[in-house]
């Protein structure tokens, strides 16, 4: 009875492993330095931490790519002249995804928060700093912008790619 039941808890983790993807979670530090007003920079990765799992997450070219769906949270800091505009975005193969502008405080420093969840297989993505500029400055610039992007599996099993097969009813 032992052995039977041995076997049957094995197979069930077995199809379990099949129907249920491992978790998985990553963060990375990524960074610009010396934007200047009016320009746009992509962030420059600079650092990886495994959080827990096998993140499939592949970086080229100061893009980050992975086979499978996947949620990204980006917390980004801009360090640059009091009162400057700063835009932060989440962008892919041209299109912005994600798009938020703060203004620095009377010390010069600003934080967003940027989120994004991608229900398709194979997403490819980059995070962008543009330093729109400022009125009470007539000197020229420079900002300096750092953060972690945390990339993670979606709360829900996306393995496959989203069709319109239904089952006629």
């Amino acid at each position: 009875m032992c052995v039977v039941t041995f076997v049957q808890i094995r197979l069930r983790q077995q199809r379990d492993a099949l129907k249920f993807p491992q978790k998985f979670a990553v963060n990375y530090r990524i960074e610009q330095n010396n934007i200047t007003k009016r320009e746009t920079a992509k962030m420059i990765i600079k650092g990886e931490r495994m959080l827990y799992g096998a993140p499939p997450v592949d970086i080229r070219n100061g893009s980050f790519s992975s086979y499978k769906a996947m949620q990204i949270n980006c917390y980004v800091s801009v360090k640059a002249a009091p009162t400057s505009f700063h835009t932060f975005s989440i962008q892919t193969k041209g299109e912005t995804l994600k798009s938020v502008t703060v203004i620095t405080n009377n010390e010069g420093v600003a934080s967003t928060f940027l989120n994004h969840k991608f229900y398709y297989l194979n997403p490819t993505f980059f995070v962008t700093h543009r330093y729109d500029g400022d009125n009470s400055h007539a000197t020229e610039g420079s900002a300096l912008s750092f953060g972690i992007v945390e990339i993670s599996n979606l709360p829900i099993v996306v393995d496959k790619p989203l069709g319109f097969d239904y089952v006629k009813l």
